[in-house]
This record gives C-alpha cells, sequence and structure tokens, in this order.
C-alpha cells in the first residue's frame, strides 16, 4: 500500500480507519493497486459498530435505548457536487463523494445520522435528527435519473438509481441515494412504522 502523507488523507484514515480510505485513495489514483471489488469489500469491513458508535456519539444517545429492532446501516455514492470537488469513474460507476446513513429506533422515537464525506479533499458534512413515529409519514424509495459531471468536467451524463427519502409530517427530511438490496431493509422499517401507527390509534 502506498503511504500519502497529506494531512487531508490522515485526518481520514484516523476516522474511518486504514482499510477504508487507503482502499479508496488507491482505487483513484493508483488503479493498479486495488480494483472494484477489493475497495467495496473494504467498504464492508469498514462499517459496522464503527459508523453506529459514530452515530450515537453524535447525537448524544445509548445505543441499548435503541434496539426496537436492529439498526439499519446503508451507504452509497453521493452524486451531488457539495464540496466543489468531484470525480467520477465512469466504467466502474464510483464517484468520490460517499455517504453514510444510520437509523436507529428507540421505543419512541426514529433517529437518523448522515455522514458524507470526499475522497479528494479533507471535506465533511454531518446531519442528524430525531423524529417520534406519529411524526413519520413514510419511507419511500423510487428510481431517479441524477446528473452525473464527469472527471474532466466537460461532460454531463444521467445514470438511473434508487432514491430513499424520509418523509415526515414537516416535509421530507432528507434524501439519500441507496443501493438495491437496502431496499429489504426498508421493508422491516416499514413494517415496524405500520405497528406504531396501528398502536395510536
Amino acid at each position: 500500500i502506498l503511504l500519502l502523507a497529506k494531512a487531508d488523507i490522515i485526518f481520514l484514515i484516523i476516522v474511518f480507519g486504514a482499510t477504508l480510505i487507503l482502499g479508496f485513495m488507491s482505487f483513484y489514483f493508483f488503479s493498479n493497486i486495488k480494483n472494484l471489488s477489493e475497495v467495496k469489500q473494504e467498504i464492508k469491513n469498514s462499517i459496522g459498530k464503527r459508523i453506529i458508535n459514530q452515530a450515537t456519539n453524535a447525537l448524544g444517545i445509548d445505543i441499548e435505548q435503541c434496539k426496537l429492532i436492529k439498526p439499519v446501516i446503508m451507504h452509497g455514492d453521493a452524486y451531488s457536487n457539495i464540496f466543489n470537488q468531484y470525480a467520477y469513474n465512469m466504467k466502474d460507476d464510483f464517484t468520490s463523494n460517499y455517504s453514510f446513513l444510520v437509523l436507529l429506533f428507540s421505543e419512541n422515537q426514529l433517529f437518523y445520522y448522515i455522514y458524507t464525506f470526499s475522497l479528494i479533499s479533507d471535506e465533511e458534512n454531518i446531519t442528524s435528527g430525531e423524529f417520534f413515529y406519529k411524526d413519520v409519514v413514510a419511507f419511500k424509495t423510487e428510481s431517479k435519473k441524477v446528473e452525473i459531471t464527469l472527471m474532466n468536467n466537460t461532460k454531463t451524463i444521467s445514470k438511473t438509481k434508487i432514491k430513499f427519502t424520509l418523509m415526515t409530517t414537516g416535509g421530507n427530511a432528507f434524501e439519500m441515494i441507496i443501493k438495491k438490496k437496502d431496499e429489504e431493509k426498508i421493508q422491516g422499517m416499514r413494517q415496524l412504522l405500520r405497528e406504531k401507527k396501528n398502536a395510536m390509534n
């Protein structure tokens, strides 16, 4: 593995662990070292307790209070240029902006934590919050075209992705691009919401 001495890379390594970040950076800048399947495996290995702890610390809650159902973790490419620096690998459909979403369920509330970061700069964005189940309207998924600017910034293409939306009585709380397999997790969340709504009636 190549050692990168940049301060922003060191910061990301501290936050996410060496395997995740060095794998990503190798993919983008030293493609002969890592292939896409290895990078995806490193992402898979790097989520779990680490990202849940990050979420509970940011939310100021105890995980023991949020075991109504198993914590839901979803992660995927972020296609919006929120950091003013953006790279997209069209061959492997991979982007330099990446997001993690953690959903935690207590007896009366839903907590969410979103961490979006850039692999080519030290930029990051954190969003978190909570809703009582009575204020949650639906967990919505839909296929949607997203606009992607290529690495050289000279061309924009459209890709169809699955968008997940948390809908509340006050409007949409957030939207996020997710993977096809995450739809199974959402079904369990919908069942829980139905049970909570029925109990209120």
